[in-house]
């Protein structure tokens, strides 16, 4: 395995913090950076090395229920973490960071979550 594949994602999350700290540009921008950095550019890999990684024939069902149930543990804890701090959580001040430093409104933030 080629040694930047495995720097690939930690070297991609710096560029995302790059983007987001140091040249501070509008949401729209950080989603197509990460759109590119974690779509594209792997599928352009995947598709240019002939790799069977993606091959659909290979996948059984019986590999998705892990992965099932560890993304359904993630939501839980989300859910948990938020009912046991939402009286520290402030809601309007996130408002309006969302609105004023991100850029997201109550009108594009169903295509944002």
């Amino acid at each position: 395995m080629r040694k930047w594949v495995v720097l690939y994602p930690f070297l991609s999350i710096l560029v995302l913090l790059w983007i987001e700290q140091g040249i501070e540009v509008t949401y729209i921008w950080k989603t197509l950076a990460k759109i590119i950095l974690f779509v594209i550019v792997p599928l352009l890999y995947v598709r240019s090395t002939k790799s069977d990684f993606l091959n659909r024939q290979q996948v059984k069902t019986k590999h998705f229920i892990p992965a099932f149930f560890l993304g359904f543990f993630v939501l839980l804890t989300i859910l948990i973490a938020f009912i046991v701090f939402q009286d520290i959580i402030d809601l309007a001040a996130l408002k309006t960071d969302l609105e004023t430093r991100v850029g997201v409104t109550a009108s594009v933030f169903p295509f944002v979550a």
